[in-house]
């Protein structure tokens, strides 16, 4: 894959996941405007990585997106963790995981309707 198509998908990724943490996690969290961008980068950094470079390729959108809601889920709480001003739940975190992977399946699908230049 060419350095502009990761550095497209990278920005895509970081929206995305900015969108459902910065909507998400007031509702079932308290996290600073500060501390929603923290979470929402580490976050889209370790789902690109581990989700879409990784497990995308090897077992389609369904699964992966499926997956990537645990990823979410734990990215949250584990950012949270460090983060004092953060408070969120298990549960918290997983249905902003849950609402990440539906968003997931669409950057999937995405991914898959690219032309091929992007997807290799």
């Amino acid at each position: 894959m060419h350095n502009l198509d990761h550095s497209r998908n990278i920005l895509v990724k970081v929206l995305l996941a900015g969108s459902v943490i910065y909507l998400f996690l007031p509702v079932v969290g308290q996290a600073l405007p500060r501390d929603r961008v923290i979470i929402a980068l580490v976050t889209a950094a370790i789902s690109y990585l581990v989700g879409d470079l990784l497990l995308l390729p090897r077992w389609g959108p369904v699964t992966t997106a499926i997956t990537d809601v645990f990823l979410i889920w734990a990215s949250v709480m584990l950012t949270a963790s460090f983060l004092p001003s953060t408070q969120i739940t298990s549960q918290g975190a997983f249905i902003v995981g849950v609402a990440g992977g539906i968003i997931e399946w669409f950057f999937h699908m995405f991914l898959k309707q690219a032309p091929p230049r992007l997807r290799d």
